[in-house]
């Protein structure tokens, strides 16, 4: 893959018409338009990223927060509506999305010609898994660095978009929560239930969402959770065992062990 080039506006922020005149709307076979277009067809179910070299393009922060969206929605996307979501200029929208095509992880909507910034993109897939532990350290240190920095994007905006608004009135009109952390003290089994719990009740809203589309309804609201020990820990030795410990932990969850996939119509990061 060649070099990425410098992006001199990686943070620039351009207004424009979202859809640029041409109505989208989710079809039964995939996203298509409302003028009787072609349908583009119906993506494989899973799209899994093994690539070093991918995975480190992917690692960018603005590319994250594109392949979540592409791939949380399954519905066309222009470089005009994805940048006005991520915060940046449609012509660096465009050079990340054509970064991303390269790859083969998004496609352009087949049938549509002009101009490039309101050419549709989707999803390739259904979901998407990057397998992280399966790479060297400093390219799943990179993916996490990206994921922090795509969050903390979200969270600045936030704060300073709430800032603007009178404190009587900022938990209604931003009905959100930016971050916040704790410490427990559990025993094994508090510690695997309580993330079970957790998990479910991220399951039941994601079987809502799944099928929603955004536009009809008021929230689109991002989240990221982790359960992490609080100090250092040992490293497993030969048997997967950490001291003659017992092994388990958010492993048997299917979510801590370093290989996370992506459900349907979720990016998911593994």
């Amino acid at each position: 893959m060649a070099k990425e080039r410098k992006e001199s506006s990686a943070n620039e922020h351009d207004s424009g018409d979202m859809n640029g005149g041409k109505a989208l709307r989710p079809g039964a076979t995939g996203s298509v338009f409302d003028d009787g277009r072609k349908k583009p067809v119906d993506p494989p179910a899973e799209l899994n990223i093994t690539d070093p070299e991918v995975i480190r393009m992917v690692s960018n922060p603005t590319r994250l927060m594109v392949v979540e969206e592409l791939f949380d929605c399954q519905e066309p996307h222009t470089a005009t509506q994805l940048a006005e979501l991520v915060g940046v200029s449609p012509s660096s929208m465009s050079y990340h999305l054509r970064l991303l095509g390269k790859a083969g992880i998004v496609r352009r909507v087949s049938d549509v010609t002009g101009d490039g910034r309101e050419c549709p993109w989707v999803a390739s897939a259904s979901s998407i898994g990057i397998a992280l532990s399966q790479q060297e350290e400093s390219t799943r240190m990179r993916v996490m660095d990206g994921m922090l920095r795509a969050m903390r994007m979200r969270i600045s905006r936030f704060m300073t978009a709430s800032a603007a608004v009178p404190i009587d009135r900022r938990r209604e009109m931003f009905p959100f929560m930016s971050l916040d952390t704790g410490s427990l003290i559990l025993t094994h089994e508090e510690l695997l239930e309580a993330q079970s719990r957790i998990v479910q009740v991220w399951e039941e809203y994601l079987a809502l969402s799944r099928g929603r589309r955004a536009s009809d309804y008021p929230y689109r609201v991002t989240y990221a959770w982790s359960c992490l020990p609080s100090g250092l820990i040992d490293e497993p030795d030969g048997d997967g065992d950490a001291d003659g410990g017992e092994t388990g932990g958010a492993e048997e969850l299917g979510k801590g062990s370093g290989d996370i996939p992506g459900a349907d119509g979720d990016s998911g990061v593994r």
